[in-house]
Formats: structure tokens, sequence, C-alpha cells
């Protein structure tokens, strides 16, 4: 008669046991908790760095297409929308500024004094006095502006610190 070979115990205990993985899940979920508030401030920021990038990158496309077409090219803000006049100066300005560029809102809230801004084909820009733009997340206590000057139009990029618009050094 045949006889099965004996089994060590080594062999038998192979595997997690449910100590080992209730441990890990505990570890993964305390190591997730403490690194959310990071990551959400890392998505904020990102996400208003975003939103004033195209903003800084439309206007600068705007202004080069009034000079290139010489006519006056003007673009209004409503909220987080740009709206351009007459709409084949900018073909890439229909969308909302805090837009990722993939169809999905980045969650950004755009406000500030620059609610109209009309480029002239000798790049001179109206209104009269300079105007910001500010780009806020909730996920950040980071405010990002854009300060558009008189008269040439320059445009400068920054964070808001004391209520001022300060340039932070990358623009």
């Amino acid at each position: 008669m045949n006889k099965l070979p004996e089994i060590s115990h080594t062999q038998i205990e192979t595997g997690f046991t449910i100590v080992e993985t209730i441990t890990a899940l505990t570890i993964s979920t305390i190591v997730a908790a403490v690194s959310f508030p990071s990551l959400a401030g890392f998505w904020g920021d990102y996400a208003t760095r975003l939103a004033q990038t195209n903003a800084h990158a439309q206007l600068l496309i705007l202004k080069r297409e009034a000079q290139r077409t010489n006519r006056t090219c003007q673009v209004t803000f409503s909220g987080n929308q740009a709206t351009v006049n007459p709409a084949d100066c900018l073909v890439s300005m229909g969308r909302s500024l805090s837009d990722s560029g993939w169809g999905s809102d980045l969650g950004v809230t755009v406000s500030g004094t620059l609610s109209s801004v009309t480029f002239s084909p000798l790049a001179t820009i109206t209104p009269s006095s300079n105007g910001t733009l500010r780009f806020g997340h909730a996920w950040t206590n980071t405010t990002r502006c854009l300060v558009l000057s008189q008269p040439l139009g320059v445009i400068r990029l920054g964070t808001i610190q004391q209520n001022a618009c300060v340039k932070d050094g990358r623009s």
C-alpha cells in the first residue's frame, strides 16, 4: 500500500494570518490619513497655478493676435469664464479659466478687479487702470494672482501677500 508523504509544519503555514492582514490595513489607513492633507494642499496649489498659467497664456496670445491682425481684441472675465470679442481673436478662449484641459473643473475660484481688457494693434490696453485676477482654491491657503499693468499690458504673476500681489519669481 502507498503511504502519503509526511508534510512538515513549515510547508503548511504559508500565507498571511488575519492578524498580519489587519495590522497591514491599519498601518496603510494611518499613512493615508496622515498624507491626505498634504496631497490635498498639493492639488489645490496645482489647480490655482494651472488656472493662473491658463489665463496668462490666453492674455499673451490675445495681445499678439491683436497686433498680428491689426485690430482690437477684447476679453471679458465673468466669474470663472472668459469670453472674447470678436470670437475669432482667440479660438481657445471660450472655456472656463478653472478648466483642467481634460474636461474637468479644477474647483478654482477666479475673482478680482479685472473685468474687461481691450488690446489694440499698437500693443496698448484699456481700461485705464491696472487690473488683478485672483485664483483661489478651498484646499490651499495660497491665493495666486495676475496683474495686468498700464499702458502696455505687462502681465505679472505672483501670490497674494497682505492683500497685495507679490511677484513670485517665475514670471
